[in-house]
């Protein structure tokens, strides 16, 4: 579209780029974030920091990747926390027990 208006009616083109680019702009860093946000419980602020990282030092791998990679990354630690959490209560659980302290 807009090579044939580079060659037919150059204001047609200049109006077509215009109208790509705020679309663009729109699609990535308002609709993008919050949807994705939205579907993997990540913030559209971290969504975008993401994307600037990822496509600084990858380029458009790092882009595809960075957000799935970083909900994977986050899901472990969360249950590694968990993990932790559960095994210093039992931890001190037993430790009461054999103090003969109970815990109502």
């Amino acid at each position: 579209m807009v090579i044939t208006y580079a060659f037919t009616d150059p204001q047609k083109m200049v109006a077509a780029l215009i109208y790509m680019l705020i679309i663009q702009q729109v699609d990535g860093n308002i609709l993008y974030p919050r949807i994705v946000g939205g579907v993997m419980k990540v913030h559209p602020i971290t969504i975008m920091v993401l994307l600037l990282l990822s496509s600084n030092i990858y380029g458009v791998l790092g882009m595809i990747v960075a957000i799935p990679t970083y909900s994977i990354l986050k899901e472990i630690a969360k249950f590694l926390a968990n993990l932790y959490d559960n095994h210093k209560e039992a931890q001190q659980q037993k430790k009461n027990e054999e103090f003969g302290i109970i815990n109502k």
